[in-house]
């Protein structure tokens, strides 16, 4: 099994609450690991995971239709693997959640 480490910024317009959980739920589908956070028109994530489920996961992110959102650019840059093991949404700047950092998920073993 060869992992991988990807930072991952998404700029669109989105709410910030319901696409970040989307994209925590595609993440922990691909038994992904690391963090995700963003506002209205950013969410910027770094997980970590196989190879081959950091590909799906990236390719999924363009076909996520539970989510009302408009994707306008996707970026995304190989980053040292540091073999984490946690699932973390950060929502500092979405403006429906008045908590400064909310950790949904602290263990990724399902």
């Amino acid at each position: 099994m060869i992992k991988s480490r990807k930072s991952i910024k998404i700029s669109g317009i989105f709410s910030c609450e319901s696409f970040i959980a989307g994209i925590y739920n595609l993440a922990r589908k691909f038994r992904l690991s690391g963090w995700i956070k963003g506002d209205n028109q950013t969410a910027r994530l770094e997980v970590e995971g196989e190879n081959n489920s950091l590909i799906e996961f990236m390719s999924e992110i363009y076909d996520n239709k539970k989510t009302p959102s408009e994707i306008i650019e996707l970026e995304f840059q190989d980053m040292p693997v540091l073999n984490s093991s946690g699932l973390y949404v950060i929502e500092e700047a979405c403006p429906e959640k008045s908590e400064k950092e909310l950790v949904l998920n602290g263990n990724n073993k399902s």
